[in-house]
C-alpha cells in the first residue's frame, strides 16, 4: 500500500489555522515519509529533525514559515484534522521518527510526562538540559546553608536566583541528588 492510498479523515476544513496549513501542504509532507510494508511497520520521517531526535515539518507561507512536529502533522493529516492545540501526540512505539498513525495517540501533556517518567526518560540533576549547577555544587550549597550562610549570598555566588536556591535547599528540586546535609 502506498501512502496515497491511506484513507483520510472526512473533515477537509478544520477550524485551526495551523491544522488547515498542514492539510494544505499535505502533498509536500507526504513526500517526506518512508512507509513500511505492513500496517504495523514504522513510517519513518525523512525530513528535517530537531536536536532531540524528533522530526519537524516546516511550511513556508506569506508571513514567513511555521514548524510543526512531524508526528503531530501526521496525526492531523491521518487521524484528526480538529486536533486541539492543547493536546500532545504520543508514540505507542516509542520511535521518535515514526509517523504511522496507528502508532500515535493524542493526550494531555501530563500523560506525556508520566509516560516519560515511567520509561526512565526524564533527565534529572546535571543531565537536565537547563541545569546550572553540578551535583557537587548542590551538595555544597545545601551544606553551607545548613551551617548558617545567607541564602541570598549563596545564590549570588552560584549565579542562580534566590528562589532557585530556596527550592534546592528545601528539596523541591534536585530531590534525588543527596541526603539532607547536617551542619
Amino acid at each position: 500500500m502506498t501512502i496515497k492510498e491511506i484513507p483520510y479523515p472526512s473533515n477537509p476544513n478544520p477550524s485551526s489555522p495551523l491544522n488547515r496549513m498542514v492539510l494544505a501542504k499535505k502533498d509536500l509532507f507526504l513526500n517526506k515519509i518512508f512507509v513500511g510494508e505492513g500496517p504495523k511497520e514504522h513510517w519513518v520521517w525523512q525530513g528535517d529533525t530537531r536536536d532531540d531526535g524528533y522530526g519537524y515539518f516546516e511550511m513556508n507561507h506569506g508571513d514567513g514559515h511555521t514548524r510543526i512536529a512531524a508526528h503531530r502533522a501526521s496525526y492531523i493529516v491521518f487521524v484528526d484534522p480538529e486536533l486541539k492545540e492543547s493536546d500532545v501526540i504520543l508514540h505507542l512505539c516509542d520511535t521518535r521518527m515514526c509517523l504511522n498513525p496507528n502508532h500515535l495517540y493524542a493526550g494531555p501533556q501530563q500523560e506525556n510526562m508520566d509516560d516519560m517518567e515511567a520509561k526512565g526518560r526524564v533527565a534529572e540533576g546535571e543531565e537536565a538540559g537547563r541545569a546550572k549547577l553540578t551535583s557537587d555544587q548542590v551538595h555544597d550549597l545545601r551544606l553551607r546553608y545548613a551551617k548558617g550562610e545567607v541564602l541570598r549570598d549563596l545564590a549570588k555566588e552560584y549565579g542562580i536566583a534566590a528562589s532557585t536556591a530556596s527550592y534546592i535547599v528545601n528539596f523541591k528540586t534536585w530531590t534525588g541528588s543527596d541526603p539532607k546535609p547536617k551542619p
